[in-house]
């Protein structure tokens, strides 16, 4: 929803996110292209991840091809931009992941859409934020719950030995006496 929202808004060819791990490798690409392309979901191949001077940024930017756009835009299923812009998706500790718009008629992208895609980059990175926190809450839940299980099966498995010893040794003691009379 966020990359074809972009998409719409800045009027652009193609609009793509792409989400980096804890290790800070992307995963893969989520790309919305407008010319008939739609959504596509990308998984990056192992070893392969963002070019560098895209995993590294601190604050919105331009590119054009001679900057290494070629490079990324082969992530990109070969999409042939000129022009576009890219922000970081960036937490107070890390980069998470990067935002970017292309056009293929070099756009020249202005000092208001920068604001406006890092504006959105922002909220987007309290979204994904916020998401990777509900999940790891939920992760925590379960174990949690197998945690409180798994003590209540030893508590129950416990009380059921320590009867049959007591019942074994009554059984024993009731033997012994009746060997005796």
């Amino acid at each position: 929803l966020v990359v074809a929202r972009t998409q719409e808004l800045f009027h652009s060819h193609l609009a793509a996110l792409a989400l980096l791990d804890d290790a800070g490798q992307a995963s893969q690409w989520k790309v919305f292209s407008g010319s008939g392309g739609g959504l596509k979901q990308m998984k990056l191949e192992a070893g392969r991840s963002l070019p560098s001077h895209l995993a590294t940024l601190s604050q919105p930017t331009g590119f054009d091809p001679g900057d290494g756009w070629a490079e990324a835009s082969s992530l990109l299923a070969g999409e042939e931009m000129l022009s576009g812009i890219v922000a970081p998706l960036k937490t107070s500790e890390r980069t998470i992941g990067v935002i970017l718009v292309a056009d293929r008629h070099g756009t020249d992208f202005g000092e208001e859409q920068v604001k406006v895609l890092a504006s959105l980059a922002n909220q987007v990175s309290v979204a994904v934020t916020n998401a990777r926190l509900y999940e790891q809450a939920q992760h925590v839940a379960v174990l949690e719950e197998r945690d409180r299980i798994a003590r209540e099966m030893h508590d129950s498995l416990a009380q059921v030995l320590g009867y049959l010893t007591l019942k074994a040794n009554a059984a024993k003691d009731l033997l012994a006496s009746n060997s005796l009379v």
